[in-house]
């Protein structure tokens, strides 16, 4: 049981015979689950573990998001965070609300912009911002990793509520290469300004040969 009325995101690393499962709610609780026993961290004093508020999985790597724009990266297929192994998202002073992964790239939004960044392995940090984008995320649970074909391509992609820089509703947006390309409809974007934001949610299933995304 997780003492929260916030959003809670698992992610899953590649640790040999015992893989660890990461829990983070949106509103600062970190736990880890390991041969089904449940965990609290011990984290480093200078770690804001009350500012967490996602986790997602990259190359064994778990990431955790902070609503102050800050970072953090496990060692690899383990659940020890280093104080000194993050970095922050500097595109825009907004901060962060959800970490995902598309394909090979590390996808970091916030309330009025997205970072991408890629796993160049460096030794001193091993991810390097390749892109940015002044499109934001209206709400952490609505964003979704998911392959589809679009344009008779398949892809690996994100579907998610998104906002301008001005953190205004723009619509559900599909990310094409970088540019977020929108897919939903006049009365789909009604419904998502008239309902609570803290209550969306999504999710995404295929059914004989097509793909949906469910918000």
């Amino acid at each position: 049981g997780l003492a929260t009325t916030g959003v809670a995101y698992m992610a899953r690393n590649r640790k040999a015979s015992t893989p660890q499962i990461a829990i983070v709610t949106s509103d600062g609780l970190f736990r880890i689950i390991e041969a089904n026993v449940v965990t609290t961290p011990s984290l480093h004093v200078d770690i804001p573990v009350t500012l967490f508020n996602s986790v997602c999985t990259i190359d064994g790597y778990f990431v955790i998001t902070c609503s102050n724009g800050e970072w953090f990266i496990s060692g690899i297929d383990e659940n020890t965070f280093d104080d000194q192994d993050f970095t922050t998202a500097t595109s825009n002073p907004d901060g962060l609300t959800r970490g995902i992964v598309r394909g090979r790239d590390l996808c970091l939004m916030g309330p009025r912009s997205s970072e991408f960044y890629a796993n160049t392995g460096a030794a001193d940090f091993p991810f390097e911002r390749i892109h940015t984008s002044s499109v934001g995320i209206y709400a952490g649970p609505t964003a979704v990793a998911l392959t589809a074909v679009s344009d008779g391509a398949t892809q690996d992609t994100i579907i998610w509520a998104a906002t301008n820089a001005d953190g205004a509703y723009i619509g559900v947006m599909m990310l094409g290469g970088y540019e977020a390309r929108k897919v939903s409809a006049n009365w789909v974007d009604r419904a998502v300004r008239d309902a609570t934001t803290s209550t969306l949610r999504a999710f995404s299933y295929t059914r004989n040969g097509a793909t949906f995304y469910c918000l």
